[in-house]
């Protein structure tokens, strides 16, 4: 079971409350040595993100492997068994395989070693070798807690407003139903951070939006807040993410800088068609070199209304199928929201909630309001990897997940607010 946990066909519902990873974790125990393969580059970097850990970690480039093995072809399984032996792979070892974007010979050495332990039944994937991608954003987080005891979760972020310059119809954040947006007060966000990291050691990403946070007047303290008490929590970035259409002030944009965040900025083309504000948003970020990404929003997902009745259309043994299989691209690793001390197992349940569009129910969040002991924690990890007590959440029973896009009026602008009751929801079909 534990190799395909992940592969979208496994109920995850809750059966044994933190004892969910026992096998895969004890396993981890006794085989904690990780041996990184890919670029020298690549290796490196990723060497930072695991040192953490407290356990041996090995940096191995597979260009000579490749080469010879590409060189001189009859000797192929001479040169693999001659590396592996020599490397010590059979020896309590977690082999990670980093494609490398950059090095051809490298990552066709990755290739290579990849097949060729394929047919070593020592090594099974997603037990003790795995893709990169899958082990920092899955696997690591188990891995950590076994071995070091430490929480790692992949990506966590708090909502600091409900307010928005925008009034998208199908906003993802659900802002044309909210009839009630407001600022949350800075003292009270602090008090999410801190319930955050009083309880996870390391988190590879921590994302701060909205609604708009650029409108939040006290956006720049709050990131001053997080930088200064929990930098050292956060293993790759610290993230706000803006729309596009707001310009930070140059006092902003200095505490960017000063706190090292990378600035998520979503480009809606069909909202700004000249892209004049996004042009001059960027050229300040620039100004005072802000790091950043930019992401062209050609369409929307129209994840709600719901399309159909689900709730009455649909069983609880359909509603886990589907909060199982959820097209969100790796949602329930991805997508967390925090908020009022409730970890979110999907970050659409706490939008839909505070928009008003339902009532969330304890299924649907793990409280940490207060400190987590050994056991709660590994419960935490498991909720954020999936687990709950229904096997889906409430929100699923009107989500259409990402179903129906809609690239012409994805961004289209609603008049007023939108009317919705979960509790008489049959006027929106």
């Amino acid at each position: 079971m534990l190799m395909n946990l992940f592969g979208g066909k496994n109920i995850m519902k809750w059966l044994n409350k933190g004892h969910e990873f026992d096998e895969l974790g004890n396993f981890f125990k006794e085989n904690n040595r990780i041996f990184i393969a890919g670029t020298l580059h690549d290796n490196i970097a990723l060497y930072k993100k695991l040192d953490f850990l407290n356990c041996k970690i090995e940096r191995k480039t597979c260009f000579f492997l490749f080469l010879f093995s590409y060189l001189f072809p009859p000797l192929r399984d001479l040169f693999f068994n001659l590396w592996y032996k020599y490397n010590n792979l059979d020896k309590e070892t977690i082999l990670i395989l980093n494609y490398s974007t950059t090095g051809f010979l490298s990552g066709g050495g990755n290739n290579f070693l990849f097949k060729r332990l394929q047919n070593n039944k020592m090594f099974k994937l997603n037990k003790n070798i795995f893709f990169v991608d899958d082990f920092i954003q899955k696997y690591l987080s188990i891995f950590a807690f076994y071995v070091s005891n430490k929480v790692y979760l992949y990506n966590v972020g708090i909502t600091v407003t409900t307010v928005c310059n925008l009034n998208c119809t199908y906003c993802l954040n659900f802002v044309p139903y909210d009839k009630n947006q407001k600022h949350i007060k800075l003292d009270e966000l602090k008090k999410e951070c801190d319930n955050i990291f009083k309880n996870i050691d390391k988190v590879m990403y921590f994302s701060v939006s909205g609604g708009e946070p650029l409108l939040h007047p006290d956006f720049g303290e709050l990131l001053k807040y997080i930088y200064s008490n929990y930098k050292h929590k956060i293993i790759f970035n610290l993230g706000p993410a803006t729309n596009g259409t707001v310009i930070p002030s140059d006092d902003l944009c200095k505490i960017f800088h000063d706190c090292k965040v990378t600035v998520v900025c979503d480009n809606y083309i069909t909202v700004d068609k000249t892209c004049l504000t996004y042009k001059k948003l960027i050229k300040q970020l620039k100004k005072f070199h802000v790091d950043h990404k930019e992401l062209l929003i050609r369409h929307f997902f129209k994840m709600f209304p719901p399309d159909e009745n689900y709730e009455n259309m649909y069983l609880d043994s359909d509603f886990i199928s589907k909060y199982d299989s959820c097209g969100l691209p790796s949602y329930k690793v991805n997508f967390t929201d925090v908020k009022n001390g409730r970890f979110y197992g999907c970050c659409y349940v706490s939008f839909a909630e505070t928009a008003g569009l339902i009532k969330a129910t304890d299924d649907d969040y793990y409280d940490i309001s207060k400190l987590l002991t050994d056991a709660e924690k590994k419960e935490l990890i498991e909720f954020k990897l999936g687990y709950c007590n229904k096997g889906y959440m409430s929100f699923c029973k009107f989500c259409n997940q990402l179903t129906n896009s809609k690239p012409d009026m994805g961004v289209e602008q609603t008049k007023g607010k939108l009317n919705w009751s979960c509790e008489n929801p049959t006027h929106s079909y």
